[in-house]
């Protein structure tokens, strides 16, 4: 019997066994480190990629600001005097009487899907609540008078302020009009204001119209 317990204690059998269960501190300390460079790696990453698409709104701003400097000034140079097209120059917003390409009457003679060059008006207007600058344009056909308004398109997004200014010129010299009607001025000045993080930046546009014979003119003032 005395054997039997001496040979179980040789072997082991009859002792209770320990089983580690959780993590040493030299573990946990290594869990949290690694935890800590990769949290930092993906930080740095997300940083990075923030700037990079900052970087890439602004640019596409600017490139929204110059085509719509580039359209305002072939609607400029599609000009036209118009008895029925008055011309309306505000601080934000502009009508000009213009040729545009707009969709064929249905009730025409041209085929289906045919775009034709009018006489018509083209609008450019400021949303400052929304802060959106738009153009819309309208046809006007002698036959079947004006057609259905181009739905307003958005052409600049993020825009802090847009100002039109007006001038004339005369024998006195430059007349400078906030507020222009009827009268078709010589030049245009645009300015847009964008900001963002980077701070505030203008970019300007001088547009001069082909208005023609100014023998006609009445005196202009300064206003």
């Amino acid at each position: 019997m005395s054997g039997r317990r001496n040979r179980a204690k040789a072997s082991g059998l009859g002792r209770p066994t320990c089983h580690r269960s959780g993590l040493t501190l030299v573990e946990l300390l290594i869990a949290v480190a690694l935890i800590a460079l990769t949290s930092a790696a993906a930080y740095n990453a997300l940083a990075v990629g923030l700037k990079v698409w900052k970087r890439h709104q602004r640019q596409v701003v600017e490139e929204d600001v110059a085509v719509f400097f580039e359209k305002l000034s072939h609607d400029a140079r599609n000009v036209i005097h118009f008895s029925t097209l008055r011309f309306e120059g505000f601080s934000q917003k502009m009508i000009l009487p213009a040729i545009v390409r707009v969709p064929a009457d249905p009730r025409s003679f041209y085929p289906e899907g045919t775009r034709i060059d009018i006489p018509g008006r083209v609008e450019y207007f400021y949303d400052a609540m929304n802060h959106v600058l738009y153009r819309r344009q309208v046809g006007y056909g002698r036959e079947f008078g004006y057609q259905r308004a181009k739905e307003a398109v958005g052409l600049v997004r993020g825009v802090e302020q847009v100002t039109f200014r007006y001038f004339y010129y005369t024998d006195n010299g430059e007349v400078y009009k906030s507020d222009a009607r009827d009268l078709l001025p010589d030049r245009i000045d645009v300015e847009v204001v964008l900001e963002d993080d980077q701070g505030r930046r203008t970019m300007k546009k001088m547009i001069h119209l082909p208005v023609g014979d100014r023998t006609a003119r009445p005196v202009l003032r300064s206003g």
